[in-house]
């Protein structure tokens, strides 16, 4: 809970003094903290780019390398198998097998 509060807090500062100079020189000699719109925009601004940094996030971490399926690598390196899934799915590599035998071919290793 703490490293999202202070993700947040951290965000919030950013855009707070991005959008102080952003103010600042559109309306040069007036101070943009006395000005109602920005305190508007910035707290309407500060939870989107939060969202949006999140959601960057979430998208790059959550992507990983796919290679083609090789079964000396499969069998050699249980941990890594999750990169094979994608090609055993997008070329149909197990089409017309029963569930039985797509484990038994998948799973071998395992015995």
């Amino acid at each position: 809970m703490g490293i999202i509060v202070l993700s947040f807090l951290v965000t919030a500062i950013l855009v707070f003094s991005a959008l102080f100079l952003l103010f600042r020189k559109i309306r040069s000699g007036k101070n943009p903290a006395r000005d109602s719109r920005y305190w508007l925009t910035a707290i309407i601004a500060t939870p989107i780019v939060y969202i949006g940094l999140l959601f960057t996030w979430f998208f790059f971490s959550s992507s990983y390398e796919t290679k083609e399926f090789n079964k000396e690598n499969w069998l050699e390196d249980q941990d890594t198998r999750y990169v094979y899934v994608d090609d055993l799915i997008d070329n149909e590599k197990l089409i017309g097998l029963t569930k039985c035998i797509s484990k038994l071919v998948i799973l071998q290793t395992s015995f």
